[in-house]
């Protein structure tokens, strides 16, 4: 292999290649935003002065898509409610929704969206929760 360095290799660990002719590899190269090189200790000649070598030590890496999605439709009408986007805690989130029943008191309903799962048990604020900043 006399090969441009890659930007990123991969490498210590079992590869899935999803190709049964070539099952078993240990070693992925990525140069731009393309896979360059699966295989074995050989792959690592790809590794230059600035390439990101990345040890797997042991651990399994997979081929996948990643989906980080929106619903454009409900998203637009999120911004025009009340926009949690912003705010990353439960705390945060908690005063996001006082402060916008606050600015909206004859509002009957607080709709809106874009809270941080990682903020709250389970993913979403509870009724308990909201009921503590905007009580019935």
């Amino acid at each position: 292999m006399h090969h441009a360095p890659a930007d990123l290799v991969l490498t210590g660990g079992p590869v899935l290649t999803m190709d049964p002719a070539r099952s078993r590899a240990t070693t992925v190269a990525v140069t731009g935003d393309r896979i360059t090189a699966v295989g074995h200790d050989e792959v690592r000649e790809l590794i230059g002065p600035r390439t990101e070598v990345v040890d797997l030590s042991g651990r399994l890496l997979v081929p996948g898509f990643q989906d980080a999605h929106i619903h454009p439709v409900t998203a637009g009408l999120e911004l025009g409610q009340c926009n949690l986007t912003e705010s990353r805690t439960a705390a945060d989130t908690l005063a996001a929704v006082r402060a916008y029943a606050d600015s909206h008191p004859n509002q009957e309903w607080i709709t809106g969206g874009g809270w941080s799962m990682e903020a709250f048990d389970g993913g979403s604020p509870t009724r308990d929760r909201l009921d503590t900043v905007v009580p019935d």
